[in-house]
């Protein structure tokens, strides 16, 4: 068995805690925290009001009234203060435990794990197109993941991010907090949003969207290549590179014309992999990135249909 394990440095995690923390939450997320126990976890979204996401976080259950949310460490302190805003006449603690949890991906080449949870130690499968699993873990680690440690072939976290995005699964950074709706990054065919849990946070134009049929837009999976020569275009990954979360979308032939954003973009073997939110009438058009013309953006499958 083959086992490749990533340090998961840019996710973060909030603890919430106290005798109102599942209703506070359920009134806040687009998961229904009713199935979140033991072994089950979730996806969801935190939204504003007008249904557009603050953060996309995985809800883990730790036992009573205790709940972990993993989110990308660039949105914590902005869902920490809006969280805050809406606790003030709920019993619950909300904090920053991201420096008590350890967040690490695993990638086998068999189905050898199987999901698990204990005090202080999860594993979790993951949607998507590999056997992969996320652990979180507390203080020192447990001795299977002490074993894991140690047989594991470390992988690099852009790889672990390349996979999430090739999954289809999205996550909500500083640069694009409030612009999309969990339908446009295609939560709902992740099992990240409830339509039968009653009312949240935005629920009234998600649900809206969802039922109306007016779902105009949605995630896309692409890869950036360059027109120049035919050859994978040489730019570095987006921290600081030149395609980031939040950037415009064009059509080739008409660069005024904007059919989408970037969710998440990763740069591996110097070719970008994206995961984008386009309109659907215009996704068959020759697409590029507003700012770098000679790319061309190159269309791939993601592994579940909406």
């Amino acid at each position: 068995m083959t086992i490749q394990l990533a340090k998961l440095s840019t996710r973060g995690v909030i603890h919430v805690s106290g005798r109102d923390a599942k209703t506070f939450l359920q009134g806040q997320l687009t998961c229904d925290m009713n199935v979140i126990a033991g072994v089950q976890t979730r996806l969801g979204a935190y939204c504003n009001r007008q249904g557009r996401m603050h953060a996309i976080m995985r809800v883990y259950g730790l036992h009573q009234e205790n709940y972990l949310l993993r989110l990308e460490k660039s949105v914590l302190s902005h869902v920490l203060k809006t969280f805050k805003q809406f606790s003030i006449f709920s019993k619950v603690e909300i904090k920053d435990v991201s420096d008590e949890w350890h967040v690490l991906g695993i990638n086998v080449d068999q189905d050898s794990l199987s999901d698990h949870t204990e005090d202080g130690f999860f594993i979790t499968r993951l949607p998507g197109i590999k056997q992969r699993y996320e652990i979180l873990y507390q203080d020192e680690p447990k001795e299977a993941i002490q074993r894991l440690l140690t047989e594991a072939a470390s992988m690099p976290e852009d790889q672990w991010l390349c996979d999430d995005i090739a999954s289809g699964i999205a996550w909500i950074t500083d640069k694009t907090i409030e612009l999309f709706t969990p339908h446009q990054v295609n939560l709902h065919c992740v099992e990240g949003i409830s339509f039968t849990k009653g009312c949240y946070v935005g629920q009234e134009i998600v649900a809206r969207m969802h039922h109306l049929g007016k779902l105009k837009q949605h995630g896309y999976y692409a890869v950036a290549k360059s027109s120049r020569h035919g050859e994978a275009a040489s730019i570095p990954f987006f921290k600081g590179g030149e395609i980031e979360p939040g950037d415009s979308i064009t059509l080739k032939d008409n660069p005024e014309k904007i059919a989408g954003n970037v969710v998440n973009a990763v740069c591996l073997d110097d070719t970008y992999h994206l995961l984008l939110s386009l309109q659907d009438a215009l996704r068959g058009n020759p697409l590029g990135i507003a700012q770098l013309p000679e790319l061309l953006l190159e269309m791939r499958a993601l592994p579940y249909t909406c």
